[in-house]
């Protein structure tokens, strides 16, 4: 024996559990997001600097040329040609110490620099060990000859740029 529906029997969809899921999201994040309003940002007034120097508009650029190879060179922009990196460093530092003397001086922390920007353009193939050697040569901190630390900082250049360039 089997039930028959009867013919006029219809499907409702029932909506409420719908609407109360919507309002109990609704609320959810009414009470749990933060409003604007609280998120305002205060007003905060810096005091004037007492101690602060206006510091001098550096104008000298110097750029650097370092190429990669089976011998690495460098070479400054209106030097005088590519100066071997297989012999050391230390007719960089020597070049670097010319442009030290010729350049103007300020103060940092009772310590001489150099108020030049020093511009190193790389090769992409340039070993990163070139680069480093490099940065503490211009910051003076190693012995041109040896790469030993812990010189006595004397003639440094702390506006040190990098970018590297395609190969040639």
């Amino acid at each position: 024996m089997r039930r028959r529906l009867p013919t006029d029997w219809t499907t409702e969809i029932d909506l409420v559990p719908l609407v109360d899921c919507v309002f109990l999201i609704l609320l959810f994040f009414i009470l749990c997001g933060r409003l604007t309003t609280d998120a305002q940002t205060e007003q905060v007034t810096v005091p004037p600097a007492r101690s602060a120097q206006a510091r001098p508009v550096t104008t000298e650029r110097i750029v650097v040329n370092v190429k990669a190879g089976e011998r690495p060179s460098l070479s400054f922009v209106g030097g005088s040609g590519w100066i071997d990196l297989a012999g050391g460093w230390a007719p960089v530092r020597d070049r670097l110490d010319a442009i030290w003397n010729a350049a103007g001086k300020r103060d940092s922390n009772g310590h001489q620099v150099a108020d030049v920007i020093l511009e190193v353009r790389a090769d992409e193939e340039l070993p990163y060990r070139l680069v480093q050697e490099l940065q503490q040569i211009a910051a003076d901190s190693v012995d041109p000859e040896t790469l030993v630390p812990g010189r006595a900082v004397q003639r440094s250049f702390v506006n040190v740029d990098f970018a590297v360039v395609p190969p040639g």
